[in-house]
């Protein structure tokens, strides 16, 4: 009789080579729960794959390995969902590590509650009825790792990645997701270690870096007002994480006079608000608009 799997580790792979040994290692033998570990290769074209088969046969442990052609990270995502056999589903990246003793423990929380979904963060806990906005200004949801999902809750919402998108797929997923969640908690745990590399899409220069993010933002606030009942508190967190973003795009703003742009990131999306969920938020939304282009740019400058 096959054991009951209480967790699903999902890994999306692509050429991972230098990397996905190095992860593996990280897991272990549980005495407390059972789990399988999931990779998806997203067609590859280095030893990712057999890598992944050697230490399969060394290790002992419930490892799966399927493949696929290369049709992006939120393709290789929906299809672990679908494979996923455990109650809980938690991702990783390829090129990241984990703490397993540190999963262990929250595991073991996470078994016995009835949330639909666990968001652990180094920051602290916010318990409070305003959650979500408080998830979104922190950006703690932009990512679909150290998270866990509900399996049966997931598959049943028809929730999945969006295609096409390279930048906040994660974050229209998770907004989305917890929409169609009863319960939602967040936990206070340093387990998980993002190893950025430069060649990331996170850290990839692009030239129409403003756009996409604005389309994003759009998208972001179209869910709240389909699926949130146009949240105020929400909408208030995603104009913060707008103006983050201008901020963020004009520090790395390439070529052209420096105030037109900055003229163009205020003009494109005027002031909506007076006062934002934070002190620290309605500051910084306050300086941008308030400030003139010449103290902001100086600022901007210099950190």
């Amino acid at each position: 009789m096959k054991k009951k799997v209480d967790v699903t580790f999902g890994i999306p792979c692509y050429n991972s080579g230098k990397t996905i040994i190095e992860l593996l290692k990280c897991f272990r033998l549980s005495q407390y729960f059972n789990y399988e570990i999931i990779i998806l290769d997203d067609g590859s074209s280095d030893n990712t794959v057999n890598l992944c088969k050697d230490f399969k046969k060394k290790s002992g442990l419930n490892v799966k390995i399927y493949s696929t052609s290369n049709n992006g990270v939120s393709s290789a995502r929906n299809e672990i969902i679908s494979l996923s056999s455990g109650t809980w589903l938690t991702f990783v990246d390829s090129d990241d590590l984990i703490d397993f003793g540190g999963y262990e423990k929250i595991i073991m929380d996470v078994m016995n509650c009835n949330y639909d979904f666990v968001i652990c963060s180094k920051r602290k806990a916010d318990s409070s009825k305003f959650l979500v906005p408080y998830l979104i200004s922190k950006e703690v949801i932009n990512s679909p790792c150290c998270k866990f999902y509900r399996v049966n809750q997931l598959k049943a919402s028809g929730v999945l990645f969006p295609l096409g998108v390279d930048l906040g797929e994660d974050l229209i997923f998770n907004l989305r997701y917890i929409a169609k969640c009863r319960d939602v908690k967040m936990l206070r745990a340093d387990i998980y270690v993002y190893r950025f590399s430069d060649s990331s899409l996170t850290n990839k220069y692009r030239e129409n870096k403003y756009e996409t993010l604005m389309a994003l933002n759009d998208a972001c606030k179209k869910i709240v007002v389909d699926e949130y009942g146009n949240d105020k508190k929400m909408l208030k967190a995603l104009e913060y994480i707008r103006i983050k973003n201008c901020i963020s795009c004009l520090r790395t703003h390439k070529g052209g006079n420096m105030g037109e742009y900055y003229n163009k990131l205020r003009r494109d999306n005027p002031r909506r608000f007076v006062l934002l969920n934070s002190f620290e938020e309605t500051t910084i939304y306050a300086m941008w608009y308030l400030l003139p282009r010449s103290i902001i740019i100086k600022i901007l400058k210099r950190i």
